[in-house]
């Protein structure tokens, strides 16, 4: 039988031993839009949470009163609303353990509260929350908003079967749980991930919390430890309002010390507001790489499109921009997706990172919407940056008929260690590629359009645009999601030189359009984040025809790089790897000819 409801006039305020709880914290409040969920005239729609069994701060609770947020066209809803609690995903609402009617003319745009007529004992069991409606019109009245979380928002319409939504976000409701364990003074913090800093420097640390407690946070104290050290570094952090379940990323510095190397450290949530933190989880731990120095830094941005995409102008524009300000002090590459630039061998860097086109990423970092303002920022907050590692690229045909490339790369770190995960991702890059056809028209959202100087071309062309020369395009790739095997030692010393050649075969690649416009890319990735640590490039050279005299070959020392006679044997310690004693004659050093007198 469903009970007659108990409508709140104004705000419940909760007792000492209540609290409001839901994934939906008050700071989601902020850009929420009108409502966003709803359906057609006549349908019905349930939403609702789901409280996993054993949940901390639910499960030894009772469920009170619930509380949901409507948009304007709540004025759509025909019957009176239905609340209820279930601890299975009920099929019709009928079939809920608990249900409570709420008149229709008590709704209102934005919060509504209800008390329950009978509280709902949790029992530590899993436990579905909602609320269903009537359509009388097409409207959409179920607010949402934040970042996708599990179990958040679920709904079902007509009664076909309960689908997950928590990908758009959290459903605007909570619910009133009273209990005489409610967690206080509670902040659970997230492991953060590797951070580079030169010694005696500071690093700041971004470190992810979450009110886990009933109360407000206004302050916070930390300490950070090393692994294999006893020395503790302490601060304290000032927070406004920071309310229950409400996510917050605070910046805390912290010495990268004076140990050149890789440590480990923790760093934990001591004191909430003054008081002993009582979260299960208040330490985070991450990796820390303290550099001897810091090294030349040359950031990539990676930027996905296609010809087909209207809204990809902008990532066109954006890298224009970007050229003009950098120059070469940065790596420009443009991934296509299902277009004629399309290559095979960098679709797993494409898929990784690009949910959407235009998608741009700096050194395989957080993707972002690349409008030029945010590349450009991007790119000189990765300039300031410590890095671990540099690199340096040569690129040579192999011979006349340039169908191989030798690219030949020197790495160098500013720490040592044993169990380095690094490697080396090799690409061609091609400018001013073009074509004609359909395929190769560019869609053109911009089309009419006003405002930006920088997107005049396009506001004054077509829906659809021709002739358009494509600059940075992947063309090759040799392993450039994870680099290539083999190709950094796992052994790294601070300062020690490590050289790789790898032999770029593209005598069967038939989407290079102009090989006197080729370059070469070189990344040095880091396998243990997925990220870019340093990259360089170069443009690709022929095989030195002048001769270049000079002293004896005596190994990489002298000439900062490898040494190969005429047929391609490599040298080492100036030796043959294949002639017992060193020959007279002429060798290739860093691509130019070398006598031996």
């Amino acid at each position: 039988m469903l009970l007659a409801s108990v409508i709140a006039k104004g705000a419940i305020t909760p007792a000492d031993n209540q609290m409001w709880w839901g994934y939906f914290g008050n700071t989601d409040l902020f850009g929420m839009s009108d409502g966003g969920i709803g359906t057609s005239a006549g349908s019905t729609l349930s939403v609702a949470i789901m409280i996993p069994a054993g949940e901390t701060m639910v499960g030894n609770s009772t469920i009170k009163a619930i509380r949901f947020w409507l948009g304007s066209s709540v004025t759509v809803i025909s019957d009176d609303l239905t609340v209820w609690v279930s601890k299975t995903a009920p099929a019709t609402i009928d079939a809920a353990d608990y249900k409570q009617k709420v008149p229709k003319a008590s709704l209102q745009n934005g919060v509504n509260e209800i008390e329950f007529t009978t509280p709902f004992a949790v029992r530590n069991q899993s436990v579905y929350v909602g609320f269903a409606i009537k359509m009388g019109a097409t409207g959409y009245p179920v607010c949402y908003n934040g970042a996708s979380t599990p179990n958040s928002f679920y709904y079902n319409q007509n009664n076909a079967g309960w689908t997950d939504a928590s990908v758009v976000g959290k459903l605007a409701m909570q619910i009133l749980i009273e209990s005489d364990n409610l967690a206080s003074n509670c902040v659970r913090i997230e492991d953060f991930s590797q951070k580079v800093g030169v010694k005696e420097k500071n690093i700041s640390v971004p470190i992810i919390i979450t009110n886990k407690g009933k109360d407000v946070i206004s302050s916070l104290a930390y300490a950070v430890t090393t692994e294999g050290s006893d020395k503790v570094e302490e601060g304290n952090l000032y927070i406004s309002g920071l309310g229950f379940n409400a996510t917050f990323e605070c910046p805390i510095t912290i010495s990268a010390g004076s140990e050149v190397g890789k440590h480990r450290k923790t760093i934990t949530i001591t004191k909430v507001n003054g008081k002993p933190n009582t979260c299960d989880k208040k330490s985070a731990q991450g990796n820390v790489i303290t550099l001897s120095r810091k090294l030349p830094v040359t950031p990539v941005v990676e930027e996905f499109s296609g010809t087909w995409c209207g809204q990809c102008p902008r990532s066109i524009v954006g890298m224009e921009m970007l050229r003009e300000e950098f120059g070469d002090q940065v790596v420009q590459m443009a991934g296509h997706y299902s277009d004629p630039m399309q290559t095979s061998s960098y679709i797993p860097v494409i898929t990784a990172y690009a949910s959407y086109f235009p998608t741009c990423v700096v050194d395989r970092n957080t993707p972002f919407n690349p409008t030029y303002s945010t590349m450009i920022s991007s790119v000189q907050s990765v300039l300031g940056k410590a890095k671990q590692g540099g690199i340096k690229l040569a690129a040579t045909w192999t011979d006349a008929s340039q169908r191989k490339i030798y690219l030949d790369t020197k790495t160098q770190f500013a720490y040592s260690e044993n169990e380095g995960q690094y490697a080396i991702a090799y690409m061609l890059l091609e400018d001013g590629m073009t074509g004609t056809g359909p395929n190769w028209l560019q869609a053109n959202d911009y089309s009419g359009m006003s405002g930006d100087p920088a997107y005049s071309f396009w506001y004054t062309s077509g829906p659809s645009v021709a002739g358009i020369e494509y600059d940075n395009v992947v063309v090759a790739a040799w392993e450039a999601k994870n680099g290539v095997d083999n190709t950094v030692s796992p052994v790294i010393k601070d300062g020690e030189v490590q050289t790789h050649r790898h032999t770029a075969d593209i005598t069967y690649n038939t989407l290079i359009q102009d090989k006197s416009r080729l370059r070469a890319v070189a990344l040095l990735i880091d396998r243990s984040t997925g990220t870019v640590v340093n990259a360089a490039q170069a443009p690709i050279d022929d095989m030195a025809t002048g001769i270049e005299e000079g002293p004896s070959p005596e190994g990489p020392s002298l000439y900062g790089g490898e040494i190969y006679d005429l047929s391609g044997r490599k040298m080492v310690n100036g030796q043959c790897s294949m002639v017992n004693g060193l020959k007279r004659g002429v060798f290739i050093v860093n691509g130019k000819k070398v006598i031996r007198n």
